[in-house]
């Protein structure tokens, strides 16, 4: 179980979703991506971009596409790809404490997505 102060830790990241949505768009403009792609891509550490990726895997935004070899560590990697599901009437959507933002309650996809998580 994750303690209290990780996740006010967690939360208190100011610029979290702006990384979310750097990994997001990236993902999106090269489909079948692994997450060293783009770390090289973005030029972020690798393990925000890791755990970026693995927010939006759980969130659904993206899925595990297949795996690669890697160009220059040479090990077996996963890809990814942005999922249909995403698709909402704004390019980006914030997360806010109460879940999912005003402008994605009437939407198809956020109502199904909200279920899913």
């Amino acid at each position: 179980m994750t303690s209290p102060v990780s996740t006010i830790a967690y939360r208190s990241i100011p610029d979290l979703e702006e990384r979310q949505r750097r990994v997001y768009e990236c993902i999106a403009s090269h489909p079948d991506v692994s997450s060293n792609d783009v770390s090289r891509i973005l030029h972020m550490r690798i393990g925000n971009v890791r755990s970026r990726v693995g927010e939006l895997l759980r969130t659904g935004e993206i899925a595990v596409s297949g795996e690669k070899v890697d160009r220059i560590t040479g090990r077996t990697i996963r890809t990814y790809r942005v999922t249909e599901a995403r698709r909402c009437s704004r390019p980006w959507r914030m997360r806010t404490t109460a879940g999912w933002p005003p402008h994605c309650s009437r939407s198809t996809v956020c109502r199904m997505r909200r279920s899913m998580s």
